[in-house]
């Protein structure tokens, strides 16, 4: 039987018993496979009749089969088993918090990584960008256990500042050996606001004398950035370039 399915199990006496006879029935791992109804009753008039019991494939939280033995007995009489084997129906996943994320430069936001099933040994995870300048991940490794696979380990998943002004995206693909890996879209906001920088704040130039002002822009533009220099009263102060 497959977990979560059924099979059936016909019953019945080889010989016409002189009074009622009650059979028993039980599985060696419950946990395993059931079975159903436990207990069977045959007449001297319905003894050669089949009566079914129903065994049922349990669901578990691993990805392993399972074996039990459905036993038939009754006082007197040899033990009837029937092995009954169990296919596992689930398969390991990865399981993640959030699918898409935005954060901002300089901060951070916690990805929950765990595993959908109970391994049988020890699962490593990993976790990269696909742009470690726009978003870095830590840490790049996560290791879930039989004894962890269901607790919820944390990646730490941080913007990174630049020298832009504009928004940044990258994926956080989580993936292990054999499992299907899981891609996260970050969005970086960019919370940079482009100024224009002066080497100094005032200056005292002297008639028929010149001095610079040394001009930037405090972040890369995406294009060409036109700085326009203008006096408040040309008669007493020129510019030059404008």
């Amino acid at each position: 039987v497959v977990e979560g399915a059924t099979g059936m199990i016909g019953v019945a006496m080889a010989f016409q018993p002189a009074a009622n006879v009650l059979v028993a029935v039980g599985s060696s791992d419950p946990a395993s496979a059931t079975a159903s109804p436990t207990t069977l009753t045959f007449t001297p008039t319905n003894y050669n009749t089949p009566q079914n019991v129903t065994v049922g494939g349990v669901q578990d939280v691993d990805v392993v089969d399972d074996s039990s033995t459905i036993t038939l007995s009754t006082p007197g009489l040899p033990a009837v088993g029937v092995p009954v084997s169990v296919t596992d129906d689930d398969t390991q996943q990865i399981i993640i918090s959030n699918t898409t994320f935005t954060i901002g430069e300089g901060n951070n936001a916690l990805l929950g990584v765990n595993l959908a099933f109970q391994p049988t040994g020890n699962v490593i995870v990993n976790a990269a960008s696909s742009d470690p300048v726009s978003a870095t991940v830590m840490p790049a490794m996560l290791t879930f256990t039989p004894m962890n696979w269901d607790l919820i380990q944390d990646v730490n998943v941080t913007g990174e500042q630049d020298v832009d002004v504009t928004d940044d995206s990258a994926q956080v693909t989580i993936s292990s050996a054999g499992l299907t890996s899981i891609g996260v879209a970050i969005t970086v906001d960019d919370e940079d606001v482009q100024l224009i920088v002066t080497d100094v704040i005032q200056l005292n130039v002297t008639e028929n004398q010149t001095d610079v002002v040394a001009v930037t822009l405090a972040f890369q533009p995406a294009n060409n950035v036109q700085v326009t220099a203008a006096s408040s009263d040309p008669g007493a102060v020129g510019v030059v370039p404008p």
